[in-house]
């Protein structure tokens, strides 16, 4: 009789920890203008953002949410139940995405390019004059005879 409710017992510890492990599990990272869509193992009545500028949450239904990047950066994204058990706890963060990217600089003006077939201009992109960027480099001094 002792046995199987320490069964029971150990495979509810079990089961509650691995809930947890999954809820609190590795970062991960969103490119920038871009999303990931997260499944949740309950129903979702709080999100919170660490750092809305940096990442944004948009819910598609109770059990699933869009993590959006917003801006370069790391922030945390937690979502809770109407109880306040953890559904999901990660670092998310926002990177480049440089796949087709192209950046051509005229002297201190960068200009961004998307290239697939063809290069367009990406749309919001700042000059490096207005991003604080630094300016293309400067030409290699040549040596005179």
């Amino acid at each position: 009789m002792g046995r199987p409710f320490s069964v029971i017992a150990i495979s509810l510890l079990f089961g509650l920890t691995a809930g947890s492990a999954l809820a609190s599990g590795e970062g991960m990272t969103v490119e920038l203008a871009d999303s990931q869509r997260v499944g949740l193992r309950g129903s979702a009545a709080n999100v919170i953002v660490s750092d809305p500028a940096v990442a944004d949450v948009a819910m598609v239904d109770s059990h699933s949410l869009l993590v959006i990047g917003r801006g370069y950066g790391a922030t945390r994204v937690v979502v809770l139940d109407a109880v306040g058990r953890t559904l999901f706890d990660r670092r998310v963060t926002v990177v480049a995405a440089n796949d087709g990217r192209v950046t051509v600089y005229r002297g201190a003006v960068a200009s961004d390019f998307s290239c697939a077939q063809r290069c367009q201009t990406i749309a919001g992109a700042k000059d490096a004059s207005t991003a604080g960027a630094a300016a293309a480099p400067a030409a290699a001094p040549t040596a005179t005879p």
